[in-house]
């Protein structure tokens, strides 16, 4: 069996909830597709996020890595294909920083490539009824970007066989639709 390892966010800025929140938590210890999931919420803070995934990165030792986030001004469920090694944003994280023109790792590359099967991924949720998919070229320049820039470098880096990527869901889908995208993108694996 192999394992994957699941995060969403809490609550950040005017976003009083975040649906990654609660779909993140239904799927923990659950087994689909032969991968056991390990969910975890990170908080939406530049630097503890990345704190917190090297620890369940190191803890669990995933084959897979799925981390979702809010993107509460899209209406489509997008699988991410890059990241960038910069952060940008008016909003405060939750610990009240603040991040401009700033690289996340100075010396580090400029960006890292998803490794998910993001077409697949699209398929499938543009499979069920109701919901739409379109891959993504901005993880934006924020936590969500952050996170995803963090989770390619260290499993590339620290060579682990280990894909993993980002995507972004959007405020306007019930929980019980996102349960069945969910579930779709992980049979892609």
């Amino acid at each position: 069996m192999k394992t994957l390892l699941l995060t969403g966010f809490g609550p950040f800025a005017e976003n009083t909830e975040n649906p990654t929140e609660t779909l993140v938590k239904n799927f923990d210890n659950l087994v689909i597709n032969n991968h056991k999931i390990i969910s975890h919420i990170l908080p939406v803070e530049y630097e503890k996020s990345i704190h917190v995934l090297d620890g369940l990165i190191e803890r669990t030792n995933p084959d897979v890595i799925i981390n979702l986030g809010l993107a509460s001004n899209r209406e489509e469920i997008t699988p991410e294909l890059i990241s960038i090694n910069y952060q940008h944003s008016e909003t405060k994280d939750n610990a009240g920083v603040i991040k401009k023109f700033s690289k996340i790792n100075p010396s580090g590359k400029e960006s890292f490539f998803s490794t998910l099967p993001n077409k697949e991924m699209i398929e499938n949720i543009n499979l069920i009824n109701g919901t739409k998919a379109k891959l993504s070229s901005t993880a934006g320049t924020y936590v969500c970007n952050t996170v995803m820039y963090h989770c390619l470098k260290k499993t590339q880096q620290d060579k682990r066989n280990c894909r993993s990527g980002f995507i972004h869901i959007p405020p306007n889908i019930a929980q019980e639709d996102l349960t069945q995208v969910l579930t779709a993108c992980i049979k892609t694996l």
